[in-house]
């Protein structure tokens, strides 16, 4: 009971929702199987349920956000789940850990993919394998490939980054093997700091400091206006992403109200 574990009940929750989510379209998507849409995307009520839009009444229901505060499943539709370049990767029957490049998009798509593993307890990436990917356009086009081995999810999780031939990065993907319950995390020192004005184009920085790996930091506001990243992952050093104001946006609630969670402070 008390603030502190409601807290973590509805994190937990969010971060539950985006991981089913997830796992489930990214299956969907190495079959190529019918359309995919979306059930449910907003909430009516501020709460941790389905959608992933919590949507409440703005003027009436206090802390609600104009246009709906994007929960962690929401963030990651717009950078993985939904991305027309996508790379992830699972276990097989065969006992190894298989991976796959998706392009759905109307061009075809010429690169690589690189799949490396995040160790939790030094914070160290190496690259598990390297593929040239040269595909034609979608939808559904498809490569599998083998990493010949089962990974261990309780101490480490795996990245997949596709870049096109140019080196530009398409998509970055952060792939657990476990449940994070699971995951052996060190008890990382997770903080921020907001810029003390905003930039010209009105969004505001926010860099995120963290000592240890750092699994879905997530930050939440009573300020307007959503993040330009949220329930992302984090070796050793400093992230800056960027606070997106909407109508009725005042620094001081961003600033007083800003909070940061992540999955070692609640497991």
């Amino acid at each position: 009971m008390g603030e502190q574990a409601f807290k973590k009940q509805l994190w937990q929750c969010m971060v539950g929702q985006a991981l089913l989510i997830k796992q489930n379209i990214e299956t969907r998507r190495s079959k190529n199987e019918f359309g995919i849409i979306v059930w449910q995307f907003n909430e009516i009520w501020p709460t941790g349920g389905w959608g992933s839009i919590e949507y409440g009444t703005v003027g009436y229901t206090k802390g609600q956000v104009l246009g709906g505060r994007w929960k962690p499943l929401h963030y990651w539709y717009k950078s993985t789940i939904y991305d027309d370049v996508m790379a992830t990767c699972g276990h097989t029957d065969s006992n190894t850990t298989g991976c796959y490049v998706n392009n759905d998009a109307p061009v075809p798509l010429t690169g690589t993919v690189e799949i490396t593993s995040i160790n939790f307890a030094s914070g160290a990436e190496s690259t598990v394998a390297t593929k040239k990917v040269n595909m034609p356009a979608g939808v559904g086009q498809t490569m599998f490939f083998d990493l010949g081995k089962q990974v261990d999810g309780t101490t480490e999780m795996l990245h997949a980054v596709v870049k096109d031939s140019t080196g530009k990065v398409l998509n970055s993907n952060f792939i657990p093997m476990v449940e994070p319950k699971n995951m052996k995390l060190p008890k990382a020192a997770v903080s921020f700091k907001v810029a003390t004005a905003a930039n010209p184009d009105g969004s505001v920085d926010i860099t995120v400091t963290t000592d240890k790996v750092a699994v879905y930091v997530t930050l939440t506001t009573l300020a307007q206006g959503r993040f330009s990243d949220n329930a992302f992952v984090m070796t050793p050093g400093a992230q800056k992403i960027q606070f997106l104001p909407i109508k009725g946006f005042v620094m001081s609630e961003l600033t007083s109200s800003l909070r940061v969670e992540h999955t070692a402070a609640y497991m």
